[in-house]
């Protein structure tokens, strides 16, 4: 989750300087080239996929990838870095509903008081910029992008428990990121007249190959590897640390200004995620 959190600070930078779906295709494309690198160095063959794998990491690709990159990067260039950050926390609810029909977790009323403590987190941070930014089209435009990711990045973890120990992460992330960027292909060739007209320094490469590669790769592996092992609701209450650690970058690097309704929506939404996982306590007795 914190370099997911870098991932939306990078991101809101690559979007103020580079063509977002050159963007998102060549960094995918990287990410993918390292990945079956890394797997064709190792004594064994790249691992082939049987078909229902094949399937899963398909749809894994288009949402957590492809809808999640189109609805960060979109949303991003519509509102901060910040409200991106807390909006995108809201992710462990909705893990929690997708993970009540998909895995048949049960929804309990905790789960759904903290559903409705993220949407109110939510609410209170979009109301509030309007009023404060008073640009209410451009926010909430950015807000349902936002929104859009939030389900890719839900469905990605969900799929992600569904596949289980059938594949290994490394194996998942490789192919992911491959998948991901032939989704990205046809958009990327139509941005590249846009590029190459455009005038970049070094440092803008390098923080678009940080965005496009070593957050998202490292992000990967580590999330494959604890998702694996434990329930959607459990995997999802690390996500707590994705706002607050897009508020620090942001203030740190990007200059942008905690306000009050950014605590507030945070308070609510990390309830709300607290809410989500906490088991209540059984009394043991001892025999």
């Amino acid at each position: 989750m914190l370099f997911t959190a870098a991932h939306v600070v990078a991101g809101k930078v690559v979007t103020s300087v580079f063509p977002i779906y050159f963007a998102s295709g060549v960094t995918l494309f990287t990410s993918a080239a390292l990945f079956f690198l890394y797997l064709s160095l190792q004594k064994s063959s790249v691992p082939r996929l049987d078909r229902r794998s094949f399937l899963l990491i398909l749809l894994q690709a288009f949402a957590g990838i492809f809808l999640f990159r189109i609805g960060i990067l979109k949303g991003l260039s519509y509102t901060g870095a910040m409200e991106g950050g807390i909006i995108l926390s809201s992710t462990p609810m909705v893990i929690a509903l997708l993970s009540f029909f998909l895995l048949r977790e049960a929804l309990t009323w905790r789960k759904i008081i903290a559903l409705g403590l993220s949407i109110g987190g939510i609410m209170i941070i979009n109301l509030l910029q309007v009023e404060v930014a008073g640009s209410k089209d451009h926010i909430l435009l950015g807000s349902l992008f936002l929104s859009g990711a939030v389900f890719g990045e839900a469905l990605f973890t969900v799929l992600r428990r569904i596949i289980g120990q059938k594949v290994r992460p490394v194996t998942n992330a490789a192919y992911t990121a491959l998948m991901g960027a032939l989704f990205f292909l046809p958009l990327m060739i139509r941005d590249i007249p846009q590029t190459a007209a455009g005038n970049f320094t070094a440092a803008d490469w390098l923080i678009l190959f940080f965005y496009g590669t070593a957050a998202p790769m490292a992000a990967f592996v580590l999330w494959f590897s604890g998702v694996s092992g434990s329930s959607g609701s459990t995997a999802g209450v690390f996500t707590a640390i994705l706002p607050l650690g897009t508020i620090l970058l942001s203030a740190l690097f990007l200059g942008e200004t905690l306000q009050g309704y950014h605590t507030l929506g945070t308070v609510c939404i990390v309830a709300g995620i607290v809410l989500v996982v906490r088991s209540p306590v059984r009394k043991r007795q001892d025999r």
